[in-house]
């Protein structure tokens, strides 16, 4: 009886190690949603940017690492003089602190990057997506599926997803790989342009409030090759992966065609979006987890550049320090209405 409880709790641990795997590896490249939540009365199409300069103000005296190391700086402005010399001048900023900070500020590897990410955006016609009504209808779909919403911005300015893993459907997105592949990989890229736009609008304002070093729309790098101080670091996102409710009524083990579409998410952004987060906080751990992961993380979040912080069921303090209360539900520790998006029925 014993050895039947024991592996019974080891086949629980097993399964679960594997689900948070899975919902770890989406994160980790991957955060979005088709509107901003309700925190900050800012829509899809409110004024993201005029709003998010009072938010950065606030986060302002607080905010560490705000300004680019020497070392970046010089990187970003030799990449842009590489630039300046494409067909790719117009490359927005963003993308060029990101793609210099992916690559180690190695800035013939960050120009490849660069180029790779235009051309693509180019070929499979990415600027385009978002007026694509049946993209728009399928990350619809997709955001039911994973049970996540984007509230926002947060006292630093930044976009924040919170994710419910605990109300996964194992069966449903086992079938949504195996019939539905592509448009959960498309549907992905919609929502990470949705949520490019609203990075774009947060670094705007971040340059307004510090003396306005350039604009986020796209950079003339003629007149920006010289500046190696005072630069500001483009704004990552925050993603909250909420475990509770998890259990083993959520299905058995992910199947090869949910593992491999999850690995082709994260590689779209590996690829195409770098520096998407630069948090995550995964709520209501289970201690066994915390063990799980320390394995995992040289593999996962010290590669991608990643924080991640495992809190226990009811630890909420550093998540409200972070992100502050007006954009987080009453059980994380905010004051939005319990049942908000994700976890409205």
């Amino acid at each position: 009886m014993n050895r039947a409880l024991g592996l019974q709790k080891s086949n629980r641990v097993t399964i679960g190690s594997i689900l948070i795997l899975s919902a770890l590896t989406r994160l980790l490249w991957h955060v979005g949603s088709q509107r901003l939540g309700n925190a900050g009365k800012v829509g899809e199409h409110g004024n993201y940017a005029s709003h998010l300069q009072h938010q950065h103000a606030v986060a302002a005296g607080s905010s560490k690492n705000v300004d680019l190391t020497h070392v970046e700086a010089k990187a970003i402005s030799d990449l842009r003089a590489l630039v300046s010399k494409s067909k790719f001048r117009n490359a927005p900023e963003t993308l060029l602190q990101h793609c210099c900070i992916a690559s180690n500020n190695d800035v013939e590897h960050a120009f490849a990057k660069l180029q790779d990410i235009l051309r693509w955006r180019e070929d499979e016609g990415v600027d385009k997506i978002l007026e694509d009504p049946i993209a728009l209808t399928q990350e619809r779909w997709y955001r039911k599926l994973l049970h996540y919403d984007l509230t926002g911005p947060d006292r630093k300015g930044r976009a924040v997803l919170i994710e419910a893993f605990g109300r996964w459907d194992m069966d449903a997105l086992d079938k949504a790989a195996r019939e539905r592949r592509e448009a959960m990989i498309r549907s992905h890229v919609v929502v990470s342009e949705k949520l490019l736009k609203y990075t774009q609008a947060a670094n705007s304002a971040r340059a307004t409030l510090f003396g306005g070093v350039r604009s986020e729309s796209h950079v003339d790098v003629h007149a920006q090759t010289h500046l190696h101080q005072n630069v500001r670091r483009s704004a990552g996102n925050v993603a909250i992966l909420d475990l509770g409710g998890m259990s083993l009524k959520q299905g058995s083990l992910p199947s090869t065609a949910l593992l491999q579409t999850l690995r082709e998410i994260s590689q779209v952004n590996a690829n195409y979006y770098p520096g998407t987060i630069e948090q995550i906080f995964v709520v209501n751990t289970p201690a066994v987890f915390k063990s799980f992961w320390r394995l995992l993380a040289p593999f996962i979040a010290l590669s991608s550049g990643v924080r991640v912080d495992f809190l226990s069921a009811g630890d909420t303090r550093p998540l409200v320090q972070e992100c502050g209360k007006e954009v987080l539900p009453v059980q994380l520790g905010g004051v939005l209405p319990a049942n908000s998006p994700p976890y409205a029925e």
